[in-house]
């Protein structure tokens, strides 16, 4: 074998060297990202949102709490708001901020829009002035895969809600 031989084998043989350290070298490079990775504690669990809304008139009958008919959801992110039966089910544990703006269509003397939370009254708000609009805001500490609805309430007289020059609308989010 000719010296030029042997440099020519020599030269390709570094060449696979040089390949397979530079590739091991990646490889463990990548193995010890990878595990920075999927160690990381700082990853944040996705969050609700949601509005939702009521496009028409709904009736509301005296002295009989009727649940508020949702119609459209705004957004939804995560599709935690069960449009069908109007109740929302909490994804996770955690404090959520529940905002209800009401329209009346009624002249009503008492109204009454409450916050259920698996069918027993969390909060109530009553208004006794003839209002165009009530609204509840509340931030309460659910657990996961309770069921949260609104409730409108007219006391003395059937009623309305929706129609008129403002939405009836509720926002959700978790805190």
């Amino acid at each position: 074998m000719s010296l030029n031989d042997r440099k020519s084998k020599f030269n390709k043989m570094m060449i696979v060297v040089i390949i397979l350290a530079i590739s091991g070298l990646g490889l463990a490079c990548f193995n010890t990202i990878t595990i920075l990775i999927n160690t990381s504690s700082d990853v944040e669990s996705q969050r609700s949102l949601v509005r939702v809304y009521l496009n028409y008139t709904q009736y509301v009958p005296s002295t009989s709490p009727t649940l508020i008919n949702w119609t459209t959801a705004d957004y939804d992110v995560y599709s935690d708001f069960d449009l069908l039966n109007d109740e929302f089910i909490t994804p996770n544990d955690g404090y959520f901020r529940f905002h209800c703006n009401v329209n009346i269509g009624t002249i009503a003397l008492i109204v009454d829009i409450e916050m259920w939370v698996d069918s027993t009254v969390e909060v109530l708000n009553r208004f006794d002035n003839n209002f165009e609009t009530i609204t509840l805001t509340n931030v309460v500490y659910l657990l996961k895969g309770e069921s949260v609805t609104f409730v409108i309430l007219f006391q003395g007289q059937a009623g309305i809600v929706g129609g008129g020059s403002h939405r009836t609308y509720l926002t959700i989010e978790e805190l």
